[in-house]
């Protein structure tokens, strides 16, 4: 068989598995949610808006009330891809942002919780809490407010 018709194949076949396992990885991945009370007004938010809270900007949601900001602890996975979503932003980068608005007096750190589960269970005592989670834990303790991809 001629080599540049085999060669061809190969390349082919190559970028088929590639393609195929790519679709399978992204169709696993579950979306990243924003999530408060399930009694909080609030309805949604955009993503500008969203960056603005966990970045310490936003401190009262638009109805006024105070925002209790709850976060995943280092050791979360879904942390750094939270904030790569919302802010453009490494989990370094986040750090380095609230260490200065804790030492400047600005704003206290968010309380920080595990994982998606414990988020949840933080927000039902927090009527103006709001975090984030894996969208496979959504249940009705929590209202949606932002779907990141």
């Amino acid at each position: 068989m001629n080599p540049f018709v085999l060669a061809t194949r190969s390349l082919v076949g190559v970028v088929a598995t590639a393609a195929f396992c790519l679709s399978v990885s992204q169709a696993a991945v579950s979306d990243i949610v924003v999530v408060v009370n399930k009694d909080n007004p609030i309805t949604s938010i955009s993503q500008k808006e969203g960056k603005k809270i966990f970045l310490g900007v936003s401190r009262h949601f638009q109805h006024g009330a105070k925002i209790d900001l709850v976060d995943q602890n280092g050791s979360s996975e879904l942390r750094g891809e939270f904030y790569s979503l919302i802010a453009e932003k490494t989990v370094s980068q986040i750090n380095s942002r609230w260490a200065g608005l804790i030492f400047s007096g600005e704003a206290i750190p968010p309380d920080q919780v595990d994982n998606s589960a414990e988020v949840i269970k933080w927000l039902e005592d927090h009527p103006n809490g709001i975090g984030y989670i894996d969208s496979a834990f959504i249940d009705d303790r929590v209202k949606t407010i932002l779907t990141l991809r």
